[in-house]
């Protein structure tokens, strides 16, 4: 379970009963994340993204955006789970709607060594409370 503390600092979607597609990258922390949220949610893998190309599967519905997994994306309005250092600077702007614990606790260049060194796959099984 997480803190309170960092609860009160997310953005409230990841308790959202609506659908979400999901867009897995290519390792293996953001699959294996994927299949939990695929588990807990009910959402489906719909986007591959390799950081040169974007594949979609045919059934997508476009004109809903897809929830990044182990994917920083500092886009405002997209959503993602990730654990990435998104920031260079301490002013820099971030994703309001990234959960993230770096990103919450602005960590950057100048505070690296503060970061979380935990995987998006344990955020989000502290997230959903799940039994281990």
């Amino acid at each position: 379970m997480i803190c309170s503390e960092y609860l009160q600092k997310i953005p409230d979607w990841w308790q959202d009963d609506s659908y979400y597609n999901l867009m897995l990258s290519d390792d293996i922390d953001s699959l294996f994340s994927c299949i939990l949220l695929e588990q807990i949610k009910s959402w489906n893998i719909q986007f591959f993204y390799d950081f040169y190309s974007l594949y979609i599967t045919k059934e997508t519905n476009l004109k809903q955006r897809p929830i990044a997994v182990d994917i920083a994306v500092n886009l405002q309005g997209f959503k993602c789970f990730d654990n990435h250092v998104t920031m260079l600077n301490p002013t820099d702007t971030v994703n309001e709607q990234s959960i993230n614990f770096n990103t919450i606790d602005r960590v950057n260049r100048t505070n690296y060594f503060n970061k979380y060194c935990g995987s998006t796959l344990l955020m989000l099984w502290a997230l959903y409370d799940m039994p281990l």
